[in-house]
């Protein structure tokens, strides 16, 4: 599994590892634009699914440059699992 990989290859703890990449996304985003930057979103949500945070950079990078339409799902998602996550006992 790639995050398997990613944590055993990097060294970072698989608790860091959402955060770790989001923050590569945003220096990404600053440095070289928002299409490599989207890469990286993509990637965080694909390994961290049940993250509100990575669905949220990845909605906002597709806001910035004027993707209403998507980065509104994104959000949507972001926000149906920050809420699932405060329900939680």
């Amino acid at each position: 599994m790639l995050t398997a990989w990613l944590r055993d290859s990097s060294g970072i703890a698989v608790a860091d590892l959402e955060r770790e990449i989001n923050g590569a996304g945003y220096a990404i985003r600053e440095n070289l634009g928002n299409r490599p930057a989207l890469r990286v979103f993509t990637l965080n949500t694909q390994l961290h699914p049940q993250s509100a945070n990575a669905w949220a950079s990845l909605a906002e990078c597709h806001a910035a440059p004027g993707d209403a339409a998507t980065a509104a799902e994104m959000y949507a998602k972001s926000r149906q699992l920050a809420e699932a996550e405060k329900a939680k006992p």
